[in-house]
């Protein structure tokens, strides 16, 4: 499988609002189950990101509520770079989580299916960070280095991931069934990290 951010906007172009929602909390459930994990638990910004998402299911079963604001929640909580802290893989991963559940409130907010793209390409960026990490950082056997992290399986969990969620939500799958495989997803992602 190969990522093609245009494709999965033009899918995800045909749904309404909370199908696109749907797929980006998917996006972002992954992500953050993830990290709770890899962390045993969730613990500091991973604790404080997982009710914004709860409230964004929420909002994709009829909820109504309002999120405003959450958004800018998440965004905050992303780490910073520049921060005290000596970044680490794990900051990484986390900066793509609070993104993910940004783009997610936003796709709620907006309809937008960019703001759901932008999702999804949190998954994908996960992925391939944990795949340079692992020993494809450099080019062997004259392969390009891009062709050798795309077919690293913890990139194409990824990319099955993010289709299953997008053939869920396309199909019309109930929003606590795309929850639950996302976090089951997570859970055998994690084993890759």
């Amino acid at each position: 499988m190969s990522y093609d951010e245009e494709a999965i906007r033009r899918r995800l172009e045909r749904l309404d609002a909370s199908q696109k929602t749907a797929f980006a909390a998917c996006c972002a459930e992954r992500l953050l189950q993830l990290l709770v994990k890899i962390a045993n638990g969730p613990a500091g910004v991973v604790a404080e990101l997982l009710p914004i998402l709860d409230r964004v299911w929420e909002w994709t079963r009829g909820s109504g509520r309002d999120l405003r604001g959450d958004d800018q929640i998440a965004e905050g909580l992303v780490p910073d770079d520049d921060d005290d802290n000596q970044w680490t893989l794990l900051v990484g991963y986390t900066q793509n989580a609070a993104a993910c559940t940004a783009y997610a409130v936003r796709t709620s907010l907006s309809g937008s299916a960019k703001e759901a793209v932008w999702a999804a390409r949190q998954a994908y960026e996960v992925a391939d960070l944990a795949a340079q990490h692992s020993g494809y950082s450099r080019a062997s056997d004259g392969e390009p280095l891009e062709r050798q992290l795309l077919s690293a399986e913890v990139v194409q969990h990824a990319l099955r991931g993010i289709e299953q969620d997008l053939v869920g939500v396309e199909g019309g799958l109930p929003v606590d069934v795309l929850r639950r495989n996302a976090k089951t997803a997570a859970e055998a992602w994690a084993h890759m990290f």
